[in-house]
């Protein structure tokens, strides 16, 4: 088992509609180097040329019956905005081996919480969003959760980034990726077609039941 976790940790409050997308080159503030990381993992930023843009790619080597574990940071201080009332978007694609795949963060007092997505196949690029409420499925690591904890933590935030767990006998290297990371404020959240499709159609029947309701009243009264 393989374990890495690619991760953000600058000290400025996330910026909402601002995307790391690692299209002007490096990493952008992301790394998995000691003490966090074990440096295990290869980070680098990659074009796949034919006018398709930058992105950040994790690559894991093949390592067969071994576990090992790694987590991908920035190298900046460690982050302490505050991330309640927020959510987060962003863009992945397992390139060639699907993993166990988290949203991770860490809060100052060491609690860590996940949010599990999962790739529906190799070489996908697929984009994820969450708010950050428990109702959305967040997990406490190995402890009990609540609405409290959770927002507490998201006060004290010092690590945010993917969590990846490969699985034994990797016989090549193995190659996930990322770009378009975004925070945005919970109830600003771009609605989805179908939504907008049922609202207007709700808008104009209520439209229509309105219109139908004065014309009998106009024929009421001029009876």
């Amino acid at each position: 088992m393989v374990c890495v976790m690619a991760a953000s940790s600058t000290r400025a409050t996330p910026v909402v509609g601002s995307i790391t997308n690692w299209n002007t080159g490096g990493l952008a503030g992301w790394s998995n180097s000691a003490p966090l990381g074990t440096a295990m993992m290869t980070l680098t930023n990659l074009n796949e040329g034919g006018g398709q843009a930058n992105f950040l790619r994790m690559a894991f080597p093949a390592i067969p019956m071994s576990i090992t574990n790694d987590m991908m940071y920035s190298s900046l201080d460690a982050y302490t905005g505050d991330l309640t009332g927020m959510g987060i978007r962003f863009d992945f694609r397992s390139f060639n081996y699907i993993g166990s795949t988290t949203l991770r963060f860490k809060a100052l007092d060491g609690d860590i919480w996940d949010w599990s997505f999962d790739s529906a196949s190799e070489n996908l690029w697929e984009t994820f969003d969450t708010s950050f409420l428990l109702s959305e499925g967040w997990d406490r690591f190995g402890d009990v959760e609540s609405d409290a904890l959770l927002l507490a933590d998201l006060s004290t935030i010092t690590a945010i980034g993917i969590y990846v767990q490969t699985g034994l006998g990797a016989m090549d290297t193995q190659f996930y990726d990322l770009d378009d990371w975004e925070y945005w404020e919970t109830g600003n959240e771009i609605p989805e077609p179908g939504a907008v499709c049922m609202l207007c159609g709700l808008l104009l029947s209520f439209a229509l039941v309105q219109r139908k309701r004065l014309r009998e009243l106009y024929l009421q009264r001029a009876a």
